[in-house]
């Protein structure tokens, strides 16, 4: 696949992010569906910012030097980079039956469990799935599931502080992107998926709780990129602990 071919006209499945001097462009395919993660090693010499507003064209060449050379087209303004190589990687994210990839949500529930990211968290057993909606991100290239989200809708009581009563909300149980395919937009295509169909069956909010035990990134996915909005925190000092001393 040459960079050259990718077009990106929708903001909503936009995403740029540079990490450790490579560069991770996501780029929908508006006609199948997928989502190309292009990822670019050793990039320098960035002339111009990255500021994706509506549309942006790839174009790969090489310098008479024989660098490398991607210049990304944003609403007519050119942003060049050198870099060394790169690879694309092809992600379908779509709605399945959890019973079809039960056994794989569980091996990467227990991947989750291992890293031990996330407080009292535990891998799933086949009991923890039932009855909840699944967003499946899939490797095109291999044919096998690199991430998840799941959860349910109900339906509010009483009033909260924020969700007036009788509201339909969606509960986002769980959202997981295997250790290789991270930092790509994989996490964030599969959440704006869910909120695109909830949107349209009358669900008016989307609710999660997190343990994590790093609260300044999960907070910036969920509240910078995701435009979530703050609601509340549980906290905890432990006193026994000589560092808190």
């Amino acid at each position: 696949m040459e960079l050259n071919k990718y077009e990106l006209l929708n903001r909503s499945y936009s995403f740029v992010s540079f990490d450790n001097s490579s560069l991770t462009i996501a780029v929908k395919n508006l006609e199948d569906k997928t989502v190309n993660v292009i990822t670019l090693d050793n990039v320098k010499n960035v002339i111009g910012d990255v500021n994706i507003t509506n549309k942006m064209i790839t174009k790969c060449e090489t310098d008479d030097n024989g660098n490398k050379i991607l210049d990304l087209i944003i609403d007519n303004q050119s942003l060049k980079m050198e870099y060394t190589n790169y690879s694309i990687c092809s992600i379908k994210v779509f709605e399945n039956y959890i019973a079809l990839y039960e056994d794989e949500l569980i091996e990467m529930s227990g991947e989750w469990e291992k890293e031990f990211s996330t407080f009292g968290y535990l891998k799933n057993e086949a009991k923890d799935l039932e009855n909840q909606r699944l967003i499946i991100a899939m490797d095109c290239n291999t044919g096998k599931p690199v991430g998840y989200l799941y959860g349910h809708k109900y339906k509010t009581i009483n009033a909260s502080a924020t969700i007036p009563k009788n509201s339909c909300v969606f509960e986002l149980e769980e959202i997981f992107v295997k250790k290789d395919y991270r930092c790509k937009g994989i996490g964030t295509l599969m959440f704006n998926a869910i909120e695109e169909k909830i949107k349209k069956e009358g669900i008016s909010y989307i609710t999660l709780t997190t343990a994590t035990k790093d609260y300044k990134k999960i907070f910036h996915f969920y509240v910078e990129e995701l435009g979530m909005t703050f609601w509340h925190a549980r906290l905890f000092k432990d006193l026994n602990n000589e560092e808190n001393k």
